[in-house]
């Protein structure tokens, strides 16, 4: 018998598992031959694909192609609003999900802790400092950081302007490294 509270759950199909099996299988695969032929990847021109990007980082390669100071184009608006859905489309999913359903709502919770805690601990594996802070504060890059510009093309600069000032003052500059911004749209994707 099912409630409101608790619809039926369905399974994973065979197929459906197959698939991941098959995809984990694959990337295993891939890349223990990486490690046979490149070795294990330590330096900074391979974790960050140098020989693709003629030696940048894949930050300031985006840049120097996608990227004008000065100008606000399309795709600004869109990571300012990835960017900025970190911070409320999370804990909406999260409300909705318990007021219709606590057996969905512990399952996204269970995976929202979950990518927070691999997140932490890819951090402690791996210390990495945002593009634009390597710049500023070690000289280490080129990069601008542009993840608020979006606001000005929609006429919500204010908005913007607003996030930057708490950024400075309420924020830890490299906490969200590596960033859980993807994350979180992965959890609330795989929460459905």
């Amino acid at each position: 018998m099912t409630t409101l509270d608790s619809p039926p759950e369905t399974p994973a199909t065979p197929n459906r598992r197959r698939r991941r099996i098959v995809g984990m299988l694959v990337w295993a695969a891939v890349f223990v031959v990486g490690i046979q032929f490149v070795g294990v990847p330590i330096s900074d021109q391979l974790i960050a694909f140098g020989w693709f990007t003629g030696g940048l980082t894949p930050t300031e390669w985006l840049q120097q192609h996608l990227w004008q100071r000065g100008v606000v184009q399309w795709w600004e608006v869109v990571v300012s609003l990835v960017y900025f859905s970190h911070f409320l489309t999370l804990p909406t999913i999260a409300v909705v999900l318990w007021m219709r359903s606590r057996s969905q709502w512990a399952r996204f919770m269970r995976r929202w802790f979950l990518l927070s805690v691999l997140g932490l601990i890819t951090y402690f594996a791996y210390p990495a400092a945002p593009p634009w802070w390597a710049d500023q504060y070690r000289g280490l890059v080129d990069a601008t950081r542009i993840s608020t510009q979006g606001w000005k093309a929609i006429g919500l600069e204010g908005t913007g302007n607003t996030l930057n000032a708490l950024q400075v003052e309420t924020t830890n500059d490299v906490a969200a490294m590596p960033s859980l911004h993807s994350a979180a749209g992965r959890t609330s994707v795989w929460s459905f």
